[in-house]
């Protein structure tokens, strides 16, 4: 699954600008994998959005809901529907250079936070001034826990390359111990793989040197950060700016439709499909021992019917034997001794009959 890197992040976040103050309307969760949720939203002059968070490293907006989600959502879903369902989205923003997202939801008095981390293992909370309200996933980390009733801790904040001045990004590089340059932009920028060799190439610098022209580097990554929205996808991911070191496909459409295709949905629909037909076979199997004691039932109801019948004027004798008794305030029980075939049933006055 591809995972979105903190610039992939800062470029998604300006981009999602576009649903604010569109409201929500459902929620959903899958029940086999619980990091996959899924908000339908209505924007003014918009279709219909399927904002879907498909954790740890995925935000995407398909163009259709798709059919892995159940009619009666697990726990997290329902909390979100409670907390969140029928507010406006009010806010949207990435913190510092890391790959977490907060969104602002608010309705009359009523506001609270989602807080979104796209890192592994990946996460979602809601927050109601800054205490946890309810996690996807209670999580422990070395430096945090992520738990409910407890204040909200973000890891240690990622050195920041949108609000670092160029003395700072030289500085970076330069005490940077890393073996070659594309290492240095990668991890201690935080650019990763992808745009750490996208910056190499728009600098004309080697990416596998130990030095290089920070002047130049610095310069394509600030160019890089500049870049207006213009998709493009290859094979293996969508990329929101054109990727010159590249040779990518534009796509139409905006960064978080690309991504919705790099979301395989194959192997949980085959999975609900296998457990679909499981269950069917299991009511086939129970519906045919359920026909099988109907049409015993009914066979030994017609028996008995028909044997009634042959013996009618018998059981017509019983029937009067019984009413007489009752009549003349008799025990039933002592008038039918006589016959050895039948057993009267005081409690409920029913009349056992063996032919």
């Amino acid at each position: 699954m591809v995972e979105l890197s903190s610039l992939d992040v800062h470029f998604l976040t300006k981009e999602l600008q576009t649903f604010l103050n569109g409201k929500v309307e459902k929620i959903v969760q899958s029940e086999k994998n619980k990091k996959d949720v899924l908000f339908t939203m209505y924007v003014k002059d918009m279709p219909k959005v399927f904002l879907r968070f498909y954790l740890p490293g995925l935000i995407c907006t398909p163009a259709k809901k798709p059919q892995t989600y159940p009619q009666v959502p697990p726990g997290f879903a329902m909390f979100l529907r409670k907390y969140v369902q029928g507010t406006r989205l009010t806010k949207i923003e990435q913190k510092g250079f890391d790959r977490i997202i907060t969104f602002t939801f608010e309705r009359k008095d009523h506001k609270v936070a989602v807080v979104v981390e796209l890192m592994k293992p990946g996460n979602m909370l809601v927050l109601i001034d800054g205490i946890i309200k309810q996690p996807l996933e209670n999580q422990r980390f070395k430096d945090r826990s992520l738990l409910g009733r407890k204040e909200y801790e973000a890891p240690p904040p990622a050195f920041n390359i949108l609000e670092a001045s160029e003395q700072a990004l030289t500085e970076r590089l330069e005490q940077s111990e890393k073996d070659t340059i594309v290492t240095k932009l990668a991890l201690d920028l935080g650019l990763g793989g992808v745009y750490a060799e996208e910056v190499c190439h728009r600098a004309g610098v080697e990416k596998k040197a130990q030095q290089g022209d920070n002047k130049k580097l610095i310069a394509a990554l600030h160019e890089l950060l500049k870049e207006q929205a213009n998709p493009c996808v290859d094979e293996k991911r969508a990329y929101p700016i054109n990727m010159q070191s590249k040779e990518p496909e534009q796509y139409e459409g905006t960064f978080v439709q690309a991504l919705a295709q790099f979301v395989d949905d194959t192997e949980v629909v085959e999975d609900v499909t296998k457990k679909t037909k499981k269950k069917e076979k299991k009511l086939e199997k129970i519906q045919e021992k359920r026909i099988a004691e109907l049409e015993k039932i009914e066979k030994e109801s017609r028996e008995k019917a028909e044997k009634i019948y042959e013996e009618y004027a018998f059981v017509q004798e019983l029937l009067e034997t019984v009413q007489n008794a009752r009549k003349t305030k008799q025990d039933p029980k002592e008038l039918l001794k006589k016959y050895k075939n039948v057993k009267f049933i005081p409690k409920t006055g029913e009349l056992e009959v063996e032919f």
